[in-house]
């Protein structure tokens, strides 16, 4: 017998003889290959793919006569391609709806990108039309201000020229020489005097209603119980 000859079942270890890659059993020791994407045909889906159909076939076969429509397998085949018909379906609904908004969506906006001159056109109006108020505001505030200004001055020079209550004015001293004009009282008295001597009358009298009176530079005039009397010339 042969010493070098291993027992039934032991496993032979390659002996090297020194030369890189090779053992004494003349088989080629290759170095260590980077993996490989594996071909098309012996991808996980593929493979999955091929052993339903040989599953099917085999449950055919194994029937016998059997109507192969009628096998577990094939009702699960036919339900997952039912049910992606189904999923596909549904998809193309929800595409059509999506484009259906899109188209909406686009009309939309062209017809605001189409109103946005005409309301461009409305706004530089409406802010042309603010302007154009303003400016006659300010010319009407500018008037009402003159106005105002040329109430305040009659009034003013109604109030200088106006005589209230009781006492005794020197004419070209403290009240203009002239005509002065009362709506009068229940109690007038007016007297027009030469002196500051109130008997040294030159004209009086008592009056209840409207009444005028002249008086010139140099005389006094003296107002008991009247209303206002106001300058007229």
């Amino acid at each position: 017998m042969n010493d070098n000859i291993a027992p039934y079942g032991a496993q032979q270890q390659p002996s090297y003889d020194g030369t890189q890659g090779t053992h004494t059993m003349g088989q080629q020791w290759m170095q260590p290959q980077p993996a490989k994407k594996p071909a098309w045909y012996k991808r996980t889906w593929v493979i999955a793919l091929a052993v339903g159909f040989v599953c099917l076939g085999l449950g055919a076969a194994s029937a016998g006569t059997t109507d192969v429509t009628t096998t577990s397998e094939y009702k699960s085949v036919v339900d997952q391609r039912d049910a992606a018909r189904s999923d596909l379906s549904d998809t193309e609904t929800e595409l059509a709806t999506s484009k259906t908004d899109l188209r909406t969506a686009q009309a939309d906006l062209e017809t605001i990108a189409g109103e946005i001159p005409a309301r461009e056109a409305a706004v530089t109006e409406a802010e042309a039309s603010v302007k154009a108020r303003e400016a006659a505001v300010t010319k009407k505030e500018k008037s009402v201000g003159k106005r105002e200004k040329a109430v305040g001055l009659v009034e003013q020079t109604i109030a200088n020229n106006t005589l209230s209550g009781d006492g005794i004015w020197e004419v070209g001293a403290d009240i203009k020489a002239g005509t002065y004009k009362t709506i009068g009282g229940s109690q007038c008295y007016y007297a027009v005097l030469n002196s500051t001597d109130t008997s040294d009358i030159a004209d009086n009298n008592n009056v209840s209603g409207p009444a005028i009176l002249s008086v010139s530079d140099g005389q006094y005039l003296e107002l008991s119980g009247c209303g206002d009397w106001v300058w007229q010339r």
